[in-house]
């Protein structure tokens, strides 16, 4: 997984830091997580998050998670 920071342009035209995650995987991996995303009615993004969170969660690991 690699972090990138993009600029990106912000309400006063200066430029701003937008970080991108990048995961690699196959198509077939990425049509199943879109499909258990779907399940559970969420986006990708918020179902990574959340999985995120409650795999930290159960091993132990409480702190609370900052904003995306």
């Amino acid at each position: 997984m690699a972090l990138n920071k993009t600029p990106a342009g912000s309400k006063k035209g200066l430029p701003t830091l937008s970080p991108n995650l990048t995961v690699r995987m196959t198509p077939e991996y990425r049509k199943w997580l879109e499909r258990a995303a779907l399940h559970c009615r969420m986006t990708v993004s918020a179902f990574l998050d959340f999985a995120a969170v409650a795999h930290a969660n159960q091993h132990g690991f409480d702190e609370p998670a900052p904003k995306r």
